[in-house]
């Protein structure tokens, strides 16, 4: 698994060795990262979980509003409850809605008349970003908690360049990226004379080939990692007990809700 220390050096073999100083090491780490994030963003947008972080909000009565502290909070896919006082809590998700749709969703009073710790009044939960020029991730309950309760939130987490010795991404697709790099740094590289001030037709002509075998290589491995991302799991769970309304009145898959497991 390589690093990214040891993907700079690769990237430069990748462009025959081109010298120490065009382009320097700083500015392949500035272009390999923007690549990296590019590679994350694509895993996260897939219906798998790639990297996942885990996150809590303890709720207080009367707040409906939440920050979410979490430094690599991305993209939520999970809430549900926890009790950790209590060993024989059973964990129910919560429902995310819009926050346009949340009074579309739910019917009941806006605050919650339960109280004490860990009763679980959420109904439902938005996210949402404000303060546009330095967006901070928000978490909603529906109806307002009027108790104290934990809900664990799984999400999505943002990769951030944290050092040299890191690892992002699937490591059998680094090749994907060191490719992309180094067609993104060619127009900055020099091979001694062969420079494009000093000789720019012999320059252009190494850079021509350059690009031309980096283009195919990317071709090969970008459709590689589209299968991949398509094809990386399978179906390995049933579908979910309940779904709307006939869950509730035991018209659909799964029975009537009754005691909780759909029976």
């Amino acid at each position: 698994m390589a690093t990214v220390v040891e993907n700079i050096a690769l990237i430069r073999q990748r462009l025959r060795q081109p010298d120490p100083h065009n382009p320097t090491d700083l500015q392949i780490l500035n272009i390999l990262i923007e690549h990296i994030y590019d590679h994350c963003a694509q895993l996260q947008n897939t219906a798998n979980h790639w990297s996942v972080g885990w996150t809590q909000i303890q709720t207080s009565p009367g707040q409906e509003d939440y920050l979410i502290t979490a430094a690599d909070f991305g993209r939520p896919f999970l809430v549900y409850t926890d009790d950790p006082t209590n060993e024989f809590h059973c964990r129910r998700e919560i429902p995310f809605t819009l926050l346009q749709d949340a009074e579309q969703r739910y019917l009941g009073p806006e605050k919650s008349g339960s109280s004490g710790s860990n009763t679980h009044s959420a109904v439902e939960i938005s996210f949402f970003r404000q303060t546009p020029s330095a967006p901070a991730a928000y978490a909603r309950f529906t109806p307002i908690p009027g108790d104290t309760s934990t809900y664990i939130i799984g999400y999505e987490a943002d990769y951030q360049f944290g050092s040299l010795g890191d690892s992002p991404g699937i490591s059998s697709f680094h090749h994907l990226i060191r490719v992309q790099t180094a067609l993104s740094a060619l127009p900055l590289c020099d091979w001694g004379e062969l420079s494009i001030s000093k000789n720019p037709d012999k320059w252009r002509l190494q850079a021509e080939a350059l690009r031309d075998s980096f283009l195919h290589d990317e071709a090969i491995y970008q459709k590689r990692f589209d299968s991949y991302k398509a094809n990386s799991s399978r179906s390995g769970v049933t579908q979910k007990l309940g779904v709307g309304r006939d869950y509730e009145e035991g018209w659909g898959y799964g029975g009537a809700m009754v005691d909780g497991y759909g029976w």
